[in-house]
């Protein structure tokens, strides 16, 4: 039975179970990074299996009210609709020859545009262009010849000039393309990926194009076990060549496809989506429906506490924020060694780099021989000591700033963390005086307005704990802390001091500044309620079972047609096994940016989420 809860319809259950003790990995820890409290300590939480399958996770950005699901695959036109040919420069040609000869050019000119062409690119020989006809046109003759340019020479321009027609490369100077008067400079684009980070995915995708990184852009990044669908935008990039991506490889066990293409004046950038929208199997369920029943009630009406989820600190038993503390410390080089060993953690190939960089550290280039070719974080760092020895900080400069600062964020929420189980434990689980609400945005930048709540306001009934913010430790003067004793700003300071992140207010020894870095503060909602909640139980016969399928097909290289029972959220079930002597719990749910998925299921299920 499938059940879909509306708020007003949500009514807490007054039955009273005992709690099942949290079963955490031995690699990575809840209460290490201040994850201790519950909103819903009374709940059941059962036994679980998550991305038993990275199919079992699957992820859609929200724009407005819908998901993203990828629809088509096809580059657009020059005119902005669907390129109906596709193929390549060579295979569009072949149909356009025969297409000038029915518009009634001249085989001449055919035969000219032959001997100027390139047959693998698309382009001309020449730069100035060429020619193509010696004999002036009638008005009809002209018009075809430019259609048939356009459609099956997307590479090249035609123009008219005193009757005789000319085709040159949209190219300039520096051979990139020409980009067309009145098109937007950035096109967006579906991205959906299979089994592959966001970062990672990027960077192979900049790499195939022959452009730097920040070309390409995001609202947030999205979980690596699992199938995720993003919108994307990129500078100046044709379809075409973001279609052709299409039949290249990302890496064993990696699928990458891009489609539903167009062009607009502004990029995507961070925080700008609605929010998630997850679809996930969880697999050897062991409770029972009128259970979890009353766990999702409680949850859709009262949410979950918005804690930073382990993700966010590593999938190595070193964590992500010890990279920032080193550098707050002023010890570089103690940081960029972090780093290194914890990619030998998941990467056992590294493990021989790390070993000569630490025998031998004048060998860059040793290092550089033993270390794989896809740990490109790595790599980049070493590219840099190479040709800079010895200067840390530009090494690890050399990195992109959106990675840079994954260590930092990592330590602001490492204390959010922290500071918000003190408050939900000291003072309960509603709104109290002093809290933080957010009134609207800021005078300047981007730091929201922000008041203290008073005796009246908690006394009047009109807030609740989402409605409650916590500051993330910054450098910002304004940044404003809430007044209740023990999550006031002397006991942040004092959190930050016990972390050896004082840093993160501008006082440290390190020579990177955290403006920089983007390290300003800001705030974030202590509780977060799912959307749209619904959840199935579901019988299944085999632990490798596919329970849910995207709209990708594998087997055939294409998309399923919208015949092919896809639901709106991109996801086709499977048909159930009544037979089947397991049971998965199918739960869909959306968040807001930069909730965690796994801190919903924490509030739940009972199901390790350490490396989800």
């Amino acid at each position: 039975m499938k059940r879909t809860l509306d708020q007003e319809e949500v009514k807490d259950s007054e039955a009273k179970k005992p709690k099942v003790e949290y079963t955490r990995s031995a690699s990575a820890s809840n209460e290490a990074v201040g994850i201790i409290q519950y909103m819903n300590e009374e709940i059941t939480r059962y036994n679980c299996v998550l991305k038993g399958r990275f199919s079992d996770f699957v992820v859609r950005e929200v724009w407005g009210d819908d998901a993203c699901v990828l629809k088509d695959m096809n580059a657009l036109s020059e005119e902005g609709e669907p390129d109906e040919l596709g193929g390549t420069a060579a295979e569009k040609a072949v149909l356009g020859y025969p297409a000038l000869q029915e518009a009634g050019i001249p085989e001449e000119s055919i035969e000219t545009l032959k001997k100027h062409i390139n047959p693998k690119s698309g382009f001309l020989h020449c730069k100035e262009g060429i020619l193509l006809t010696s004999t002036e046109l009638d008005k009809a003759q002209r018009t075809a010849l430019h259609k048939t340019i356009k459609k099956y020479f997307p590479k090249l321009a035609s123009y008219s000039e005193n009757g005789l027609i000319k085709v040159k490369t949209l190219a300039n100077t520096n051979g990139r393309s020409v980009w067309p008067k009145g098109r937007g400079s950035y096109v967006h684009f579906t991205l959906y990926k299979e089994n592959i980070e966001t970062g990672q995915c990027l960077k192979a995708l900049a790499s195939k194009l022959h452009v730097n990184h920040k070309t390409l852009s995001t609202a947030g990044t999205k979980d690596k076990r699992a199938i995720t669908a993003q919108r994307v935008s990129a500078y100046r990039i044709t379809t075409d060549k973001l279609a052709g991506l299409n039949s290249t490889p990302f890496g064993k066990g990696a699928v990458v496809r891009v489609g539903d293409f167009c062009y607009k004046d502004t990029e995507v950038k961070l925080g700008m989506h609605s929010g998630n929208r997850f679809s996930i199997v969880l697999r050897n369920f062991t409770g029972k429906q009128e259970e979890i029943e009353v766990a999702m009630q409680k949850v859709a009406a009262k949410g979950f506490i918005n804690y930073f989820g382990l993700q966010r600190f590593g999938t190595t038993s070193i964590p992500t924020h010890m990279v920032a503390i080193h550098i707050l410390e002023g010890d570089m080089k103690k940081a960029l060694d972090t780093i290194l060993q914890s990619k030998a953690e998941v990467v056992k190939e590294f493990q021989p780099a790390v070993d000569h960089w630490r025998e031998t550290p004048g060998d860059i280039s040793g290092v550089l021989e033993k270390a794989p070719h896809w740990c490109l974080t790595e790599r980049t760092i070493l590219q840099a000591l190479s040709g800079y020895p010895g200067e840390y900080i530009r090494a690890f400069e050399a990195l992109p700033r959106n990675t840079r600062s994954l260590y930092f964020h990592a330590l602001q929420s490492l204390v959010w963390n922290e500071m918000v189980s003190k408050r939900t434990a000291q003072h309960g689980l509603q709104p109290i005086e002093g809290d933080l609400v957010v009134t609207g945005k800021g005078s300047h930048g981007s730091l929201q307005a922000v008041m203290q709540l008073t005796a009246d306001d908690v006394a009047s009934g009109n807030y609740t704990l989402a409605d409650v913010v916590m500051p993330l430790p910054g450098c910002d003067p304004d940044l404003c802390y809430p007044g209740a004793k023990g999550c006031d700003k002397s006991s942040y300071e004092e959190c930050l001091m016990k972390y050896r992140a004082t840093g993160l207010l501008g006082k440290s020894n390190c020579q990177i500044n955290p403006k920089t870095m983007n390290l300003f503060g800001g705030y974030r909602s202590v509780a977060a309620i799912p959307g749209s909640l619904t959840w199935s139980l579901t019988p299944y016969a085999e632990d490798d079972e596919s329970l849910q399928h995207c709209e990708y097909n594998v087997t055939t290289g294409k998309l399923y047609e919208p015949s092919d029972d896809l639901c709106v959220a991109g996801f086709k079930e499977q048909p159930p096994k009544p037979d089947g002597p397991l049971t998965a719990l199918r739960v869909s749910f959306t968040l807001k940016p930069s909730a965690y998925a796994t801190m919903f299921l924490r509030e739940v299920v009972d199901c390790t989420t350490c490396n989800a």
